[in-house]
């Protein structure tokens, strides 16, 4: 296990010094190459280092005891609305042959299912068990965005809802309006024709997949409980429905493993395969969740914290004096405050680093909490606030009372006049004019990266 860790790291440094190097380009071509193999590299190694292949497991048992509640509230959705049939039909043609005697199980169980008999508890129990389930996709993604809030019940209710009516109407839009184009009559003559029928068949069918895309869209950024940027979400959601339509292909041609399991299993054959396919399905979802947090990471010019060694005590002291500066240098200068995001970009750390250190300058009063969109900005007027409050408040200011600790008088009475001059002389310096002592900023970037 040291072995693999040391390997690892080797593997870190090397990805730290080539990939996000100081001369970096910029910009053109360079930049957009640099900007994939950064996202490439982060979010595989993101993946197995958080160990998604067994979130994945988790997701395809919880998604067993879901799938059934899930499918009864969205099919009686669908025959209020009149297009349960056409829902149907989608779902089977998302799933290979070996996969359609499960859903039939399913679809019968679903059927079967008497909402107005169910009463009020049994329908209850339903919702509940579908929120069960979907809390835990959410949880999944939260961790990947390293968010540490979820949604309150009340939101879970209301949003989990909102999925079970949107992702079912785009996987029926996208199959009845390509299934509508197919049957159109300009296009069975341009599929009649040499070359551009080739074209126009491969168009027929990517067009589910592009549903399929919007629908991962849509799960990219609804799920996490935080603002996912909408670039990153539609990366993500295409490069996924590209996968995930991969896979559902290659099991399709190949059938993997049907004749050994129908050797073992016989009749139970389908559903062994049925758990396979939800595990790939989970493991290729996560990893596109993976890859969208990846793409904001790198696409912010922001060091991935997986890749970064620990904050030193000294470090994390003079992270919160460094922060302060800034945003005191740009609130005197009249700037546009500047998110959090960019400011730990600015300072070369990780998000929740810059965070950590906002927390604490927050706590002491010197800045306010960070707004929706993250801008950090000061909380007093500069001249308000003395070298002594923002020392104090990272934590490196003269530790008053350190003297009464010593049982020496001399050292003690000695210690304490330290202290005192310490303080006094930071006490009649304010952050104004520290501000006025070094008019440039601490970067000169930052000004151009928030135009």
């Amino acid at each position: 296990m040291t072995q693999d860790l040391d390997w690892l790291d080797k593997l870190d440094r090397l990805a730290l010094g080539w990939l996000w190097r100081p001369d970096r380009p910029a910009g053109g071509p360079g930049r957009a190459a640099l900007l994939a193999l950064q996202v490439a590299y982060l979010s595989v190694r993101n993946f197995f280092g958080r160990r998604l292949a067994f979130q994945a497991s988790a997701l395809t048992f919880i998604t067993l005891l879901g799938l059934v509640p899930a499918l009864a509230i969205s099919f009686s959705l669908a025959k209020g609305l009149g297009f349960a049939d056409a829902m149907r039909a989608a779902l089977f043609n998302e799933f290979t042959a070996s996969q359609h005697q499960v859903m039939e199980y399913i679809l019968q169980y679903v059927e079967r299912t008497n909402m107005g008999a169910l009463g009020v508890m049994g329908l209850a129990a339903l919702i509940v068990s579908l929120v069960l389930a979907l809390s835990n996709a959410e949880d999944a993604f939260n961790r990947i965005w390293e968010v540490k809030e979820t949604r309150s019940l009340f939101r879970k209710f209301t949003d989990y809802l909102s999925v079970l009516i949107i992702c079912p109407l785009l996987i029926v839009a996208g199959t009845g309006i390509w299934a509508g184009m197919a049957a159109h009559g300009f296009v069975q003559w341009l599929m009649g024709q040499a070359l551009i029928g080739e074209v126009a068949a491969m168009g027929l069918q990517l067009g589910p997949v592009l549903m399929l895309a919007v629908a991962f869209v849509f799960m990219y950024m609804f799920l996490p409980n935080t603002r996912v940027p909408f670039v990153s979400a539609v990366i993500a959601g295409v490069v996924t429905a590209g996968l995930w339509w991969g896979v559902q292909h290659a099991y399709l041609q190949f059938q993997i493993g049907v004749a050994r399991y129908n050797a073992i299993y016989g009749g139970f054959a389908t559903l062994p395969l049925f758990l396979v396919w939800l595990q790939v399905s989970w493991t290729v979802v996560l990893y596109g969740a993976e890859l969208a947090h990846a793409d904001y990471l790198c696409r912010n010019d922001m060091l991935p914290r997986a890749l970064l060694p620990p904050l030193s005590p000294a470090r994390r002291q003079t992270l919160g004096l460094d922060l302060m500066m800034i945003v005191a240098h740009r609130f005197h200068q009249g700037l546009k405050p500047l998110p959090l995001v960019r400011l730990a970009a600015l300072l070369g750390v990780a998000p929740d680093q810059a965070a950590a250190a906002a927390q604490r300058l927050s706590q002491a009063g010197l800045i306010a909490p960070p707004d929706q969109d993250g801008l950090v900005m000061p909380l007093r007027d500069l001249s308000n606030i003395s070298a002594l409050e923002l020392v104090q408040a990272v934590g490196a200011g003269p530790r008053q009372g350190a003297s009464a600790c010593l049982n020496d008088q001399a050292m003690a009475r000695l210690l304490g006049q330290m202290e005192n001059t310490q303080a006094e002389a930071l006490g009649r310096v304010s952050l104004l004019e520290l501000v006025r002592r070094n008019q440039t900023p601490l970067t000169d970037t930052d000004a151009t990266k928030t135009s």
